[in-house]
């Protein structure tokens, strides 16, 4: 997950933190183009943080060539750093690139139908309350194997 000091939510650290996958076979990393790292993510120690230390004009490639770099990984995933995924979400993304060898993959994003309709985040009501409103945003998350 990348970031360049923008972040209002980092849902993503926490639930790509709590998946079920054995946590010797994946790793959560957490890129910052600039040098202050969300406080929120720092906390969490199955996050791997890297600050890149740029003063300059923010380029999100930079940020996702060094974790793609630092990936120690088969499969490596780009999610929307403040993307909320089901606890069995790698799971699914291994069990179908396992069975697809030159697969690229892209998870949609759901969004609120209205801002601030959300009690919680429990599945349950993100479920009801939130739709896919762009089928073409592939930049929600996508799932490639590193080498590619």
């Amino acid at each position: 997950m990348i970031d360049g000091g923008f972040r209002e939510n980092t849902y993503g650290a926490k639930y790509f933190a709590e998946q079920y996958f054995p946590e010797d076979q994946y790793e959560v990393i957490w890129v910052e183009y600039y040098d202050r790292i969300n406080a929120e993510v720092t906390r969490n120690p199955k996050v791997k943080t890297i600050a890149l230390q740029k003063s300059d004009c923010y380029h999100s490639s930079l940020c996702f060539n060094r974790g793609i770099m630092e990936a120690q990984g088969e499969v490596v995933v780009i999610p929307d750093a403040d993307q909320i995924v089901r606890p069995d979400f790698l799971a699914k993304v291994w069990e179908i690139h396992s069975q697809y060898e030159n697969l690229v993959a892209y998870g949609y994003r759901y969004d609120e139908v209205r801002s601030g309709t959300l009690k919680s985040f429990e599945f349950r009501e993100l479920e009801d309350k939130c739709k896919l409103k762009n089928p073409l945003n592939y930049g929600g998350c996508l799932t490639v194997r590193k080498k590619w």
